[in-house]
Formats: structure tokens, C-alpha cells, sequence
């Protein structure tokens, strides 16, 4: 919920914490899953899913709050930029190692048989990320100041909905809310208005900040949290 806090770690595995008080954020579990695991991961219920840090096998876990967990599948190499699970639907972007296709949907209702259910479009560098139900997916991970952007509308996984291309003024990082988007422009962070189906323009640059290569909706020090987005002093 919105009290409930996951944080990934470099080799330590992931933390829960309760913010139901923010000054004083609790420690609920912490699930000690070896490997790489700061890369992306997702969580629905009791289950997790994640990854390693170059292509390294996408696995499904159970766990519970008292610190345990149990491997229950392999899906396969990827090289994953950002995951969801939606309904029981697990959304990955991303590559295969053997330069398979991006996006990837796979039903997980059964998470110790999962089965791969959708793919999308090759791309030898895929970039995208996800807003509410929906998965934004550049089509030039190179452009910096024009490119078009395509997305799938996850309402029903089974059945995703693909719109676009659309255009935007800047390499698309986040969106902030439906009418406001996060970007990168000429080496620096841009603040773009539109709608996701119509596409997005620059409305002003983000005075002294550059580029980091980020792209999980944020550009540090400006990250998307909650519909807003905020500036981290001392980052």
C-alpha cells in the first residue's frame, strides 16, 4: 500500500519498511535473495520478481514477512530495464540475451509454470517505463531532442492495446501526471506538457541540471513520486 516502502540492495537482497511514520520508518522484512539485485524488480502480494545485473536469469519468488522465501521459477536471460506485475501478468522490457524481442508479457497465475503470453517489437536497445496500466516504449533510444514514442495499454494484459507512434519533444524519461512528462533535452532535464495519446512539447528546461542516465522515471536529483516531482537537496 501506500505505507509499504521495498528497497533493493547491491548484493544484500531487499528490505521492506512501514512509513506509515515517515521520521520513523520500520523494518518489516528483509529477504536475504542472493545475487545482484539492484536491478529492477516487481511485487504483487506474496510474490517477487526479480533479476541480476547483465542478463542474468529472471526468477520468481514466494515470500513472506517474517523473512522467508523460495525460488519457485526460472523464466529465462533478460537484460531488464523496469518490470510490473499486473492482475497476475508479469510485464518485463527488456532484452534477451540473444537479442529477443521487447516488451514481454507472461502469466504467472501459476507462478511455478509461467507462460509466455506476448512479445513485442525487436529493439537492440529498448527503452521504456511504465504509467498506471500503461507501458511507454521509445522508438529511438538515441533521440535527444525529436523522436516518437509508441504505447501499450495494459488494462488487460491477455490483451494489450499498442498506440502510436507518437511525437515528443525530448528523449521521454517519466511522466509526472496526465497532462506533464519528464525528459531529457540537449544534454539537460526538460519539462514537457501533452497527453500520452497525443504526444508531448518542451515547456522549459530544468535551469543547472544535466542528464543522468536513469531510466526508471527519474533524472537524480529530480525523481517522479506520487503524481509530482521533487527535487532530493543533497544528492
Amino acid at each position: 500500500g501506500d505505507t509499504l516502502l521495498w528497497l533493493s540492495t547491491h548484493a544484500d537482497g531487499f528490505f521492506a519498511y512501514s512509513i506509515r511514520n515517515p521520521e520513523q520508518p520500520l523494518q518489516l522484512s528483509h529477504l536475504s535473495i542472493p545475487g545482484y539485485t539492484i536491478r529492477p524488480f516487481a511485487i504483487a502480494d506474496t510474490i517477487i520478481a526479480v533479476t541480476g545485473y547483465c542478463g542474468d536469469s529472471l526468477r520468481i519468488f514466494s515470500f513472506s514477512y517474517n523473512s522467508q522465501y523460495q525460488l519457485l521459477a526460472y523464466i529465462g536471460d533478460y537484460w531488464v530495464t523496469d518490470m510490473a506485475i499486473i492482475s497476475h501478468y508479469l510485464i518485463v522490457i527488456g532484452d534477451t540475451i540473444n537479442n529477443g524481442n521487447i516488451p514481454v508479457i507472461i502469466d504467472i497465475q501459476n507462478p511455478t509454470d509461467p507462460i509466455r503470453i506476448y512479445t513485442g517489437s525487436s529493439a537492440p536497445y529498448p527503452l521504456g517505463f511504465f504509467y498506471k496500466t500503461n507501458l511507454i516504449i521509445e522508438d529511438d533510444y538515441w533521440g535527444s531532442s525529436n523522436t516518437t514514442y509508441t504505447f501499450l495499454n495494459l488494462y488487460d494484459p491477455a490483451h494489450p492495446q499498442e498506440f502510436g507512434p507518437f511525437p515528443t519533444g525530448a528523449q521521454l524519461i517519466g511522466i509526472i501526471n496526465d497532462s506533464m512528462a519528464l525528459g531529457s533535452y540537449l544534454g539537460t532535464t526538460a519539462i514537457l506538457k501533452g497527453r500520452l495519446n497525443l504526444g508531448y512539447s518542451v515547456v522549459g528546461v530544468l535551469r543547472g541540471s544535466t542528464v543522468y542516465n536513469d531510466f526508471n522515471c527519474s533524472i537524480p536529483p529530480y525523481f517522479i513520486v506520487g503524481g509530482r516531482l521533487w527535487l532530493m537537496h543533497n544528492y
